[in-house]
């Protein structure tokens, strides 16, 4: 019983846990709390002014025999008994007759007294009979029947078993019993109008008491719907409670949240878009112009000789090869953002095809006094990749640091894995990025040089196409710059 007493009293704290935080959570049944706190105050005003009454309808009033019976077998008892003090033989019948004169309430001439022997033959009757003898079973079963329906005016029986010194009999008692009318009544209750008026003005002001933080809650949210139309997207609605006002609350913040971030990518998309427009005018422009400019002098002759004509041909030409390169970066660049090429993916060797793309940059790397230090894992990692697009990725990223390296200098080329990636990184010494520089490096048309030299830089897209390959192959693409140690990192998927 002892360790009953505490499983009990868990469970009541368990049930009363889950009721309370489903109060807090449902409006709802909030709500339906508020409405029975209010009902009850409004019963408890309506009790205090309360009035009971008793009301008597005369349709409903009825006439029962059942007092005149009674009186008739209180008599017929009487009287027997009466009888049996007397001691008397059943053949006694002067002596019985002068018994029963003697009783005041016999002489009622609505009253007839027989007594009979058990076999029903009339001893002695008020009245006289056409029959000698009665059939004492019949005047049983009317008696009965009277008694079940009291409502009938009709002859009552009232039999008593008489004991004589010599023999049994029986004394009757017959008479139509005296009505009596009965009045049905209704118990009820009536209120007061003034307790209806007190307990209607109790039930509005302990409502709108209980619901005002409620009421004040939607107004909050509601001003918060306001200010975010009119376009103020850093307004915050207060998160209160937890029921679906606070969730309401919560989702309206993440709309506008979510809507602030949709129109800054908007916004950016527009700025990139007029970026890329003049960055594309001004990278086309620049080779451009000096192609005209070249053909014009061509055009006119205005050459010295034909050694200085060729020179100006060759210039055109480069010129022109930079122009073609630049519109095919371009292109393919957008095919890249838009998803427009296809991956033709293998199982390839990362290993053998860092080494062979290594071995073919040496020639390159020995041009610009650079020693090209690799650190590959020796054993075999396989990536699933489309190899020729992968390799411009590392290509772009090995020319990148040949290129802007200092002077003589190495790049180390580590190949490693980490948990079920495969991680490149190319690390060279050069002049260091700054923070905002490192930011915006995989940007299109981004150069770090500010000058936006085509001599030393290329066309801008380099990086960016570096990052659309990678990211189209579920990969990552980062650069990280500590002084004048710069790093860049590519990982792809086992």
């Amino acid at each position: 019983m002892k360790n009953r007493i505490p499983s009990i009293k868990n469970r009541v704290k368990k049930f009363y846990a889950f009721v309370r935080k489903s109060i807090k959570e449902q409006l709802r049944l909030q709500l339906l709390v508020v409405i029975a706190i209010c009902l009850t105050l409004c019963g408890l005003i309506l009790g205090i002014f309360q009035t009971s009454y008793i009301k008597s309808n005369s349709m409903n009033t009825y006439t029962s025999y059942s007092e005149g019976i009674t009186r008739i077998d209180s008599n017929t008892l009487d009287l027997g008994n009466y009888i049996e003090t007397k001691n008397l033989s059943i053949n006694d019948k002067d002596e019985i007759k002068n018994l029963i004169i003697e009783n005041s309430y016999t002489r009622d001439k609505g009253i007839n007294i027989v007594i009979t022997d058990l076999d029903g033959n009339i001893i002695y009757s008020k009245e006289d009979f056409v029959a000698s003898k009665l059939s004492i079973e019949n005047i049983m079963r009317t008696s009965m029947e009277y008694r079940k329906n009291s409502y009938d005016k009709n002859l009552f029986y009232s039999i008593y078993p008489l004991k004589f010194k010599d023999s049994n009999g029986y004394l009757i008692l017959s008479a139509v019993p005296s009505p009596t009318e009965h009045n049905q009544y209704h118990y009820g209750t009536r209120f007061s109008i003034l307790g209806i008026i007190l307990a209607l003005i109790a039930f509005i002001l302990l409502f709108l008491l209980l619901t005002r933080k409620k009421v004040k809650y939607i107004e909050e949210i509601s001003h918060g719907l306001i200010q975010i139309s009119t376009g103020n997207l850093d307004y915050n609605i207060d998160i209160k409670g937890y029921d679906e006002l606070s969730k309401l609350a919560q989702n309206i913040n993440y709309m506008e949240k979510e809507l602030k971030n949709k129109i800054e990518e908007t916004t950016k998309a527009e700025n990139t878009k007029s970026e890329l427009i003049t960055n594309v005018s001004h990278d086309l422009k620049t080779p451009l112009t000096s192609i005209m400019g070249y053909l014009g002098l061509l055009k006119d002759g205005k050459y010295e000789d034909e050694d200085q004509m060729k020179d100006y041909l060759d210039i055109a030409f480069n010129k022109s090869q930079k122009l073609k390169i630049l519109i095919e970066d371009l292109f393919e660049y957008t095919k890249l953002s838009n998803k427009g090429i296809p991956l033709n993916k293998k199982n390839v060797s990362f290993n053998e095809l860092i080494e062979q793309l290594i071995y073919e940059l040496v020639p390159v790397a020995e041009e610009n006094e650079i020693i090209l230090h690799k650190d590959i894992e020796p054993s075999k990692i396989l990536v699933n990749i489309d190899g020729d697009k992968m390799v411009r990725v590392f290509e772009n990223l090995l020319m990148n640091a040949i290129k802007y390296s200092y002077k003589p200098s190495t790049v180390y080329i580590k190949l490693y894995k980490e948990d079920s990636e495969a991680i490149l990184c190319i690390s060279n010494k050069g002049d260091s990025f700054s923070d905002s520089d490192l930011n915006k490096v995989f940007d299109r048309f981004y150069r770090v040089e500010k000058s936006r030299s085509s001599s030393e830089g290329g066309s801008g897209l380099g990086l960016a196409i570096s990052k659309s390959i990678v990211e189209l192959h579920e990969g990552n693409i980062w650069a990280e710059c500590h002084g004048n140690d710069i790093k860049f990192f590519v990982s792809l998927k086992i």
